[in-house]
């Protein structure tokens, strides 16, 4: 009970002195409100502007603040007007004007300004003037930089047009590559973006020659030397530069000299024998064992003059330092006739290969002209001996070569004038060749960061104190995976830290940098570690478009977007901020973040003016503040119709449809919402149009043909979409591939939009960058619209699929292939296929089953069937069909052999056939042939292949055999020599090999006369273009002449003309424009001429894929590079499995190549492959 007393005790004391202190707060707070109303009333007084408004000029469409600041007590109620009326910002576009009153200070965003309160009143005025931009003339002062402002010159363009910006660099080098930013004024400063060019090397003639060197540079300018630098070129073309090759160019002409016969080992070397006066102009090539590069860009040009010669001149002012005249030494020196010698004689530059002297000019020099004689002397020795003795040195600088190394020498000088040689100067100090310079060693360390989901920033080591310090770096990349490195700069850098662009998203990289100095380009740095091309995370931006979705008395729901830029990670929340536009300070309304973008703010005054703003939230911190809201007003809604959808987003952005969704409204009006008009507009314009004439009941809608609506609009959009398939186990699946996600990302799959689809349905497997939604049980409750979205992106990554009933999908259509022993191989490929798949054979309207003679493969795995017929008859001749089905996909591909196709087919059966049989016993790997040797004999050669022993070879002369033929069985060659070729000899030549495997035989017929000629035939070559006309045969005697036009032709360096004993033939060589026209053949033997007339014109080439034409956009890309054409496919994918073939057409006919393309998903190992590999483990 004691206890219990002192407790009660205790507690009564403590309740007695929490009640006195509240008591003396009450009396304090009283008091203190008490004196701050007197101050107030002592206070009180009316408006005055302390700073009153102040006029502005800006341009057309941007913003402008109107600030001025008041004085006043109590706080007055402010009002703008424009042109005398009031400015009421609810009636005006949302967000055309923003004002504030903070601290006294009243902004207005976009003139005058009333102020009042119940002392008194003030106003205050303002001109605000707008101007329109014309282009650059009238204001659109684009800047671009590089390094320094960039202005129009021979090579550089730059235009202004259109709200356009652009510069063109015509005939760019490697010197032109860097960082490239454009400037725009605003009215807060500048603003700036930037690119980074980077500059390929061109082709070089020899495949395997280095890259072409860059930065020549001149340096110590003489009359009649200097000292060359250059850069050595990131690419050694796959072995090591050897050396370099340096041409000059006197400026005015075109004719490039050699200056070095020998390679130069380094990026550094004097210039000598050139000429005082003359301006040139150098470049360089490197050399590797492949080849040598393409040509540098040429220097600037330097103009050989004396150095020396703006030092004798001195300028003299008079006048009060108005004028000046200009004086020379010469007039000023005492007449000198024997020359003093020259003095400082000392080494400027000191290299492995060579030492360039320089000296000092005799001071007095005298008026006549100076040549001076260099002796050199081994240090140690008296004896001296001429340095050069061909060419006099004109000016103060000698480059020395040939110095042995390990021995150190003194050089002296004397000057020499028309009077005489001077005494010799006194001697240098011991000077010795340089030390070869060695390529700097590659940075310690290299280090990758994430940047952008397209860039990397790569940072590498300084040099230590000390160390010397490389001309620039070049950096160099490899995907993980390959084997392959990509240059990244072809223009050395020279900071520590380079953001590289250009990488394919969600890959990983690895970088390694070497150094360049004068000596090349040294060893690679250690590869940095495998980093994954993902946005770097950050602070997110603000979110945006506030909107008032619900109003009661006291409270407002509003909600906002998420922001544009999510920092590369998910939005962990967002705080809130009011401001009642009654009062001065924004209060923060959450102090925990709100997950969601839908918040109801509460306690709030009815009647009042209210406005938001924003912040988001993710791992790294909060983004800045959003712009304020509109001004909303606290009051209860009760209008019968709907308040507004919100959330408005786009998803399966493409270039012609988008999918929109939204929310339904929170308030619902006086009863539930029965549908949903969808309204679009062009951005920048204020004209909106309705899309849906009928309303729709759901929360989104597929708006099409944007294009034929808005012509003007551009939509960026992905071109990943989702990939239909069936897996192994014969399960139907959908996947879908986004490598720009980032490391929070996730797939969120939806069924006809209206979310998850049933998980005792479909099964979800994620990955890497890749999800796959698994179909347990496909049925008809199955069909429908399958979407999916990749969330914490910036872009919209997003992809749908509509499932219908299923129809086995065409890769390639029926394939006809003719192998090498005669068999015929029809094929066709469609997707993959379950184990369980079948297959139906139709020919003639009877199922097939494989035989010897027709063997059918059907690879389910791959999808492919295919059918190889033995001995290709007229049986054969038919229709062939082949029934797939898969669970309850099926189709049926048809192919007909019939009429010409089924002849032409079995005609390159037959003769493939023949062919085969015939290589393999003996036959002629090279037919009959003559040529005429230099001892006017004529030569019959053949050769013969797959010769036995036992196998015989016979030369024939009009059926009769011929015993003075040759037959080497070494070689196969066979030569019959005829050493007075007459008209007895005119006759049938033919050469038989035969043995047990059967016979060849090869003839030539030499009866006919030369007139017998077969028209002009036109053949492409690797070369150029060959006209010929094909004759029986031909002699000297006989005469052909050429003519194009009408006009005769003379054989040059791209013509040539030759005949051969069967053939008369004119040969173009890098066919031109001027090459086109009509070309004619005039043979004669003294009796008769005949002429024979063709055209030289375009081949038409078109490709085709699966027998359509293909239009060249967007993936596919042509190239014709003389007589090679190209088709490049990029971003190949399993759509472009097919059958690919060229048609070259002209005026003479046509041809047609085939190639077969099967692409195969990474991972997965080709059918061959797998056999090969089966092959060899039985074998093992």
């Amino acid at each position: 009970m004691e206890k219990l007393e002192k407790d009660v005790i205790r507690n009564c004391r403590f309740l007695r002195v929490k009640a006195d202190r509240k008591a003396l707060r009450r009396k304090a707070e009283a008091k203190a409100r008490l004196e701050k109303e007197v101050m107030e009333l002592l206070s009180c007084r009316a408006p005055m502007f302390w700073i009153p408004l102040r006029a502005h000029a800006v341009w057309e469409r941007m913003s402008v603040k109107l600030e001025c600041t008041i004085f006043a007590s109590p706080l007055p109620t402010v009002t703008w007007y424009k042109n005398g009326v009031r400015i009421d910002p609810r009636l005006s576009p949302a967000g055309k004007y923003k004002v504030k009153n903070e601290f006294g200070m009243l902004t207005l965003d976009i003139s005058s300004v009333e102020v009042k309160n119940p002392y008194g009143e003030a106003y205050s005025f303002a001109t605000v003037l707008v101007r329109k931009y014309y282009g650059k003339e009238s204001g659109f002062d684009s800047e671009i930089y590089k390094s320094e402002l960039l202005k129009d010159s021979d090579r550089r363009k730059i235009r202004c047009e259109d709200r356009e910006a652009s510069l063109t660099v015509s005939c760019a080098y490697k010197e032109d590559e860097g960082f490239y930013s454009i400037r725009i004024p605003t009215q807060d400063g500048y603003k700036e973006q930037r690119a980074y060019v980077f500059i390929r090397d061109a082709a070089a003639e020899t495949a395997g020659a280095p890259g072409s060197p860059l930065c020549v540079k001149c340096h110590d300018v003489n009359k009649n030397s200097l000292v060359l630098s250059w850069i050595m070129p990131s690419d050694n073309g796959g072995s090591p530069v050897l050396g370099y090759f340096i041409e000059r160019c006197e400026v005015g002409t075109d004719e490039w000299v050699s200056c070095n016969d020998m390679l130069v080992k380094t990026c550094r070397s004097p210039i000598v024998g050139l000429t005082e006066g003359k301006t040139y102009q150098f470049r360089v090539k490197a050399v590797n064992c492949a080849g040598i590069s393409n040509p540098s860009k040429a220097s600037d040009p330097v103009t050989m003059i004396d150095p020396n010669e703006a030092k004798r001149l001195m300028n003299i002012p008079y006048d009060d330092g108005m004028r000046t005249i200009t004086i020379s030494k010469d007039e000023l020196e005492a007449k000198i006739k024997l020359p003093l010698p020259p003095t400082n004689i000392h080494a400027s530059e000191i290299r492995e290969d060579y030492v360039v002297l320089s000296w000092d000019e005799p001071d007095p020099r005298g008026k006549e002209p100076l040549s001076y004689l260099v002796e050199k002397s081994i240090e140690g020795s008296d004896s001296w001996q001429m340095v050069h003795v061909d060419t006099p040195v004109n000016s103060t600088t000698l480059a020395v070569f040939d110095l042995a190394k390990g021995k150190s020498y003194r050089f002296r000088v004397r000057s020499v004038n028309k009077y005489g040689v001077s005494e010799p100067s006194l001697p240098s100090e011991p000077i010795s060749a340089g030390k070869k310079i060695a390529p700097l060693p590659p940075p310690s360390q290299v280090l990758a960061f994430r940047d952008t989901n397209t860039s990397v920033i790569v940072q590498w080591s300084k040099p230590k104190a000390g160390e010397e310090e490389p001309l620039g770096y070049y950096i160099y990349c490899r995907e993980v995976g390959t084997e392959e490195w990509q240059t990244v700069n072809n223009k050395p850098l020279t900071c520590n830290e380079f953001t590289v662009p250009g990488l394919k998203t969600g890959k990983e990289y690895v970088f390694c940098v070497k150094c360049v100095n004068e000596a090349g380009v040294g060893e690679s740095s250690p590869e940095s570690d495998p980093i994954l091309v993902r946005q770097a995370i950050s602070c997110p931006s603000p979110p945006r478009s506030f909107a008032l979705l619900n109003c009661g008395k006291n409270n407002m729901t509003v909600g906002w977007k998420p922001p544009q830029r999510k920092g590369g990670t998910t939005i962990l929340g967002y705080f809130l901020d009011q401001h009642d536009v009654s009062e001065i300070d924004w209060h923060e309304i959450n102090v925990k973040p709100i997950p969601q973008r839908v918040f109801t703010v509460t306690n709030l005054t009815e009647g009042h003016f209210y406005e938001f703003r924003g912040y988001a939230m993710n791992v790294v911190g909060v983004g800045k503040v959003s712009e304020p809201s509109d001004m909303f007003k606290c009051e209860e809604w009760t209008m019968p119709e709907p308040g507004p959808p919100y959330d408005v987003r786009c998803t399966e952005v493409r270039d012609t449809s988008l999918m929109v969704h939204w929310e339904p409204p929170l308030y619902t009006g006086a009863g539930p919402v029965t549908g949903y008009y969808l309204d679009a507009c062009e951005e920048g314009s204020d004209t909106w149009e309705q899309l849906n004439q009928q309303p729709i009941n759901s929360t989104h809608m597929k708006v099409s043909v944007l294009h034929f609506l808005y012509p003007n609009i551009y939509l960026h959009y992905s071109t990943k979409e989702i990939e239909l398939g069936v897996d192994e186990e014969g399960f139907i699946y959908m996947a879908f591939e986004a490598p720009e996600l980032v490391d929070t990302s996730e797939f969120i799959w939806s069924k006809d939009y209206e979310g998850p689809p049933n998980p005792d349905r479909v099964q979800v497997a994620d990955k890497d960058d890749k999800s796959k939604l698994i179909l347990k049980y496909a049925t008809e409750r199955d069909l429908g619209t399958y979407s999916v979205e990749v969330t914490d992106t910036d872009e919209d990554i997003s992809a749908s699929h509509v499932l219908t009933e299923d129809v086995i999908e065409l890769i390639s259509g029926w394939n006809i292939d003719v192998l090498e022993k005669g068999e015929v191989r029809l094929w066709l490929e469609v997707e993959k296929l379950s184990p369980e798949a079948e297959l139906h054979l139709i020919f003639n309207g009877k199922e097939l089953s494989s035989t010897p003679s027709h063997k059918i493969n059907f690879d389910r795995a791959n999808g492919l069937v295919e059918m190889i017929i033995q001995d290709f008859s007229e049986d054969d001749k038919g229709t062939y069909t082949a029934q797939l089905k898969d669970g309850k996909a099926e189709n049926q591909f048809t192919l007909a052999l019939v009429g010409e196709d089924f002849d032409k087919l079995k005609a390159e059966a037959d003769a493939k056939k023949k062919e085969w049989k015939r290589k393999h016993g003996p036959h002629f790997i090279e037919h009959l042939q003559w040529k005429v040797t230099e001892d006017c004999e004529v030569l019959l050669t053949c050769k013969a292949a797959n010769m036995k022993k036992d196998s015989v070879f016979q030369w024939f002369f009009d059926n009769k055999t011929r015993s003075d033929g040759q037959y080497d069985p070494k070689t196969g060659a066979g030569i019959l020599r005829i050493k007075k070729f007459s008209k007895a000899d005119k006759g049938v030549y033919k050469a038989i090999v035969s043995d047990d495997r059967g016979q060849d035989t090869t003839q030539l017929d030499l009866t006919k006369e030369v007139l017998s000629a077969s028209p002009l035939k036109v053949q492409p070559t690797a070369e150029g273009i060959k006209i010929y006309s094909e004759v029986k045969y031909y002699t000297e005697a006989m005469k052909a002449t050429w003519h194009r036009n009408d006009k005769r032709l003379e054989g040059g360096d791209r013509l040539k003309t030759g005949t051969t004993m069967d053939q008369v033939w004119l040969h173009i060589l890098d066919p031109k424009e001027s090459d086109k026209g009509k070309y004619m053949l005039e043979l004669s033997d003294g009796k008769e001429s005949r002429k024979l007339q063709a055209a030289v014109v375009e081949e038409q080439i078109t490709w085709y894929k699966n027998e359509k034409a293909i239009t060249f956009k967007d993936r596919y890309k042509m190239e014709v590079k003389g007589t090679v054409v190209t088709i490049t496919i990029e971003n190949v994918s399993s759509e472009d499995t097919g059958k690919f073939s060229i048609h070259v057409k002209n005026k003479w006919g046509s041809e047609t190549g085939r190639v077969t393309v099967s692409v195969y998903k990474r991972g997965e190992e080709p059918k061959e492959l797998r056999d090969e590999l089966a092959l060899k483990g039985a074998k093992a």
